[in-house]
């Protein structure tokens, strides 16, 4: 009776992928085969990716304070965020990577102004209504 073993099928595997050539074609990018990203590419989508989740919020917090009004955003959203980028911000310390670490930090003060903005313009939002009658005392 013929047994069946893991070990055996990953050595076999191992094998017929030694006796292709390393030429990463399609189909091999497309099985994940024998691809390997360098580390200066990797390294570069990271703060790429930085780059834009950390810009992100920076058009309303540029409206927010230029017009002085609250943001729009709201607290439950930018409480989520913000923590979500404290984590990155403890991920990033703890791993010592310096790309998440810089733009965690970036991304949370970000989010903090916006959180600033909803305290500084708070008053006036309450007190300015588009439509207003003044009822004359007689």
């Amino acid at each position: 009776m013929p047994t069946f073993s893991l070990e055996k099928n990953f050595k076999e595997e191992e094998s017929s992928r030694k006796r292709k050539n390393n030429s990463n074609s399609l189909s091999d990018i497309q099985n994940n085969k024998d691809v390997v990203i360098e580390p200066k590419y990797i390294y570069i989508i990271g703060i790429i990716a930085g780059i834009l989740t950390s810009t992100a919020f920076a058009p309303q917090v540029f409206k927010s304070f230029s017009n002085k009004q609250q943001s729009s955003i709201t607290w439950l959203t930018l409480v989520l965020a913000g923590g979500g980028q404290l984590l990155w911000l403890t991920y990033g310390s703890l791993t010592r990577d310096t790309v998440i670490k810089i733009f965690a930090s970036v991304t949370l003060l970000m989010y903090l102004l916006l959180i600033l903005s909803k305290f500084i313009f708070k008053n006036k939002a309450e007190n300015n209504y588009p439509f207003s009658i003044t009822i004359p005392n007689y």
